[in-house]
């Protein structure tokens, strides 16, 4: 994006997820028209933008719903998928595979929409969705439709107040703002830090065994987190905590010993790799 808030897209374009009309492979950027745009997410195979005025753009695959349209019409370029006005996006995350979209909002819902085989949608069910569903326990303060002016203020909540969506292979990670962390969708190889391989999926969101987690990232298969005392804790698959020996118990977190690290000085950022941490 530039300081217009013009997006801009190169590379790959197969399923015309650069936005500019083609499935031409574009070596240099090429406009998508779309204009004052605040968040953007570029998964695997589709694009999507949130403009100042709340408005929420589309384009690329959508195979599996993951536009938001309420279709599963492919698109070439920009198309506006009528997400609500009354509720500001402060988060945008799209899923490893490219098969989900998820966001957050300024009264602490999480709404997401596509595949949804390991409930990863979070909505309670397995059932996929072409247009955005409440991921249950995150609902937000509900506000009617059409939105008064000017907005009613949130009511205060303790958990549900978000701060971002991360996401592994099929699985979702809700940090909210006071340090806690739920996970849902494909439990498998301990990938969600619960304590179980669950391959069948988790519908709704369950907490981790974690509290004031001040940085938070995630791979395809890992997670790590940081908490305020400076602590690492970390989860998935090939990680050296035998999370592949399928004892239950091996797929819990594990806390990385202070004496791993030499320097005096705390830790200050972690990172996730394919099967490394850093």
């Amino acid at each position: 994006t530039y300081k217009t808030g013009a997006v801009k897209c190169w590379g790959y374009n197969n399923y015309g997820m650069l936005g500019d009309g083609t499935t031409t492979t574009r070596y240099t950027p090429v406009d998508t028209g779309v204009r004052n745009a605040v968040l953007l997410s570029a998964a695997r195979a589709h694009t999507i933008a949130v403009t100042s005025d709340r408005t929420v753009y589309a384009w690329g695959q959508n195979s599996q719903c993951q536009l938001g349209d309420g279709t599963k019409t492919q698109h070439y370029s920009p198309v506006d998928i009528g997400f609500p006005k009354q509720y500001e996006i402060v988060s945008l995350a799209s899923d490893g595979v490219g098969e989900e979209t998820h966001v957050t909002t300024s009264d602490g819902a999480v709404m997401s929409w596509g595949y949804n085989y390991y409930g990863q949608l979070g909505d309670g069910t397995k059932t996929p969705s072409c247009t955005p569903v409440l991921t249950t326990g995150f609902e937000g303060t509900p506000l009617p439709s059409p939105a008064p002016t000017p907005l009613p203020t949130p009511a205060p909540t303790t958990e549900a107040v978000m701060m971002s969506v991360y996401t592994v292979y099929s699985g979702k990670f809700i940090l909210t703002e006071n340090g806690g962390a739920f996970a849902y969708g494909d439990g498998s190889y301990g990938r969600l830090g619960t304590g179980t391989s669950d391959t069948s999926g988790f519908t709704s969101p369950q907490r981790l065994d974690v509290n004031n987690i001040v940085q938070m990232d995630t791979s395809a298969q890992t997670g790590i987190v940081l908490t305020g005392a400076g602590e690492v804790h970390y989860w998935g698959e090939g990680l050296g905590t035998s999370t592949t020996s399928g004892s239950g118990s091996d797929y819990d977190l594990a806390e990385m010993p202070l004496s791993s690290f030499t320097e005096t000085s705390a830790v200050r950022f972690v990172r996730a790799g394919g099967d490394t941490l850093a």
